[in-house]
């Protein structure tokens, strides 16, 4: 028979003792962690943006890239972790962006070890150019006139009604004479300003104001300058329109891409390899030049004989196209 402890209580007792204990400490309710809510989450991200794009810039070196990857963090957040606490969400995106910069460093490590750059293919005594800008010369069609008129005098009223007057009457003559693409007018710059003494004061006004002329039309271009008897030509300058552009551009990116396509095939049998895939491929083409200005010319005679055709000689202008990418080898 098992004694029982000297210092055991009764059964009874113990009730009672932890009846009492349960009276003097009652049990607490366990609250639910609250979750974060759909604005708590936007607006954490919103808080945390900024820092974590520098932390992705400082980590991959390419503003870019950092971009691409903190989106990339955020929506994973959004997508596995929405119904967290919001207390949690610092550390969790935390983590999750240390993943993604991670994965990027394995992606680009396997990519490098079954990936070769083309350009870095061809070496430096080939005698194949280097550069991958394909150009072609054109002539351009475009021409810039821009016409202007200066008026002075005492009164600033009468200085704007007089430069008002002359660009009406060049507009009246233009409008005649337009057409859409082929001869398009506009009107540029109009200012009027004081005109100061020595000593200090304003003892005048002086303004100017301007017409625009462009199109690709340029024999009628020139014509019109030379019928516009109100304003004199300030400066002239030719380009390449819109459509020439686009139409050279498409022309030389498809003979690039079909010699990319041939030198990949190439270097795909050299190595031994059956195949390739285009992993990565980057089409660009140059940026079109600004308006070359003529040197101004001097204002016409108002004598001068009427319909005088403005004489022009547009140039030349290159256009370019590159081509550049990776490809993966295939068996």
């Amino acid at each position: 028979m098992r004694r029982s402890s000297p210092d055991a209580l009764p059964a009874g007792d113990q009730l009672e003792d932890a009846r009492a204990l349960a009276t003097r400490f009652p049990q607490q309710p366990v609250r639910p962690i609250p979750l974060a809510t759909e604005r708590e989450l936007a607006n954490f991200l919103a808080e945390v943006e900024r820092r974590a794009y520098k932390q992705a810039v400082f980590a991959v070196r390419d503003q870019h890239l950092a971009l691409d990857l903190v989106q990339d963090a955020m929506l994973r957040l959004a997508e596995k972790y929405a119904g967290r606490p919001r207390e949690e969400l610092p550390l969790l995106f935390q983590r999750i962006l240390q993943n993604v910069i991670r994965d990027h460093y394995r992606r680009q490590k396997v990519r490098s070890a079954w990936t070769t750059l083309l350009s870095s293919l061809q070496g430096k005594d080939e005698g194949e150019e280097r550069d991958p800008l394909d150009t072609l010369e054109v002539t351009k069609d475009l021409i810039n006139v821009v016409m202007s008129t200066t008026r002075e005098g005492q009164d600033s009223a009468g200085v704007q009604s007089q430069l008002k007057q002359a660009l009406d009457a060049a507009l009246n003559e233009a409008r005649k004479a337009a057409k859409p693409g082929a001869l398009e007018v506009q009107t540029g710059n109009f200012s009027l300003y004081p005109r100061y003494a020595p000593k200090g004061g304003i003892n005048g006004w002086q303004g100017t104001a301007e017409l625009v002329i462009e199109g690709r039309d340029m024999q009628a271009v020139s014509q019109l300058a030379g019928r516009i008897g109100t304003l004199t030509i300030a400066r002239v300058g030719y380009g390449v329109s819109r459509e020439l552009r686009e139409k050279v551009e498409g022309d030389l990116a498809a003979q690039a891409i079909a010699r990319f396509r041939a030198k990949s095939a190439d270097y795909a049998k050299l190595f031994g390899y059956a195949g390739y895939q285009i992993r990565e491929v980057n089409v660009g083409g140059t940026e079109p030049p600004m308006m070359v200005a003529a040197p101004m010319l001097r204002a016409k005679a108002m004598s001068a004989v009427a319909d005088e055709a403005l004489p022009v000689e547009a140039g030349k202008a290159t256009i370019g196209v590159s081509v550049n990418g990776s490809v993966q080898l295939t068996r």
